[in-house]
């Protein structure tokens, strides 16, 4: 059966990255979806905006319709917004069996807050220990950690520190797990900055977790498929990414 993922999610009307973008990827990747908006923001290519937050009530309900409505075999956590909605997903993600992967959402890449102090401190303590992957950026890394360990010790299954925002051209991710490190290596690929590689790479893992592949594999190949898309964009000279 195919398998199906629901992603949890802020919505970029551009679907550059978000809630449009993850399920365009999981078209892509030949997987079923469901969506819950988080938050609706107005977005240039370049800038954030604005942020026009949903209820914590409907995010709550629109995790259990989705719940309800078939059988579920992963889920992507992506933006959250706020404190009142990381609580929501964490009483309606409670007690279910299924593997949970966590993009930290925390700022724009145009700049702009999209995670409150007090919605990061609600991650840290109730969404994190419910996850079987976290995949920060080294910022966010340094925001929520600010290492791995900090990570782990909060509950959490696993924790994929992406290197993009590194400066050299060597780009190294690391999964860590309580039985030690990993390192993926990789090269910077020069003359295109796409928008929403975490969220394309952490759908990938959940759409490969979803499948019952391990996850170490199921990393390595998400980190293999979101490289090759980034060098599809500086071909198609575009900053939209595309899975294959």
């Amino acid at each position: 059966m195919t398998p199906r993922v629901l992603v949890v999610a802020g919505v970029d009307p551009l679907a550059y990255s978000g809630l449009g973008a993850d399920l365009r990827h999981l078209d892509a990747l030949r997987c079923r979806s469901a969506g819950v908006a988080t938050a609706w923001t107005t977005q240039t290519v370049d800038r954030l905006l604005e942020v026009r937050p949903v209820s914590a009530a409907s995010v709550r309900d629109g995790i259990a319709a989705a719940l309800v409505d078939g059988p579920v075999d992963a889920v992507k956590v992506g933006m959250l917004h706020r404190s009142e909605v990381v609580d929501a997903v964490a009483e309606a993600l409670h007690g279910v069996d299924l593997p949970i992967v966590v993009d930290p959402v925390l700022d724009a890449g145009g700049g702009g807050a999209l995670l409150d102090e007090a919605g990061r401190d609600a991650l840290r303590e109730r969404l994190l220990p419910m996850a079987t992957l976290v995949a920060p950026n080294l910022p966010e890394l340094r925001a929520l950690g600010p290492s791995p360990q900090d990570l782990l010790a909060f509950g959490v299954g696993a924790v994929l520190v992406t290197g993009g925002h590194a400066e050299s051209d060597d780009l190294v991710d690391v999964l860590v797990t309580a039985d030690g490190e990993r390192s993926i290596l990789g090269r910077r690929v020069h003359g295109v900055d796409p928008r929403g590689t975490g969220c394309a790479l952490t759908t990938a893992i959940a759409a490969s977790l979803a499948r019952g592949t391990d996850l170490v594999s199921s990393v390595e190949g998400a980190i293999s498929a979101v490289r090759d898309a980034v060098v599809g964009c500086a071909a198609r000279g575009t900053r939209l990414l595309v899975l294959d």
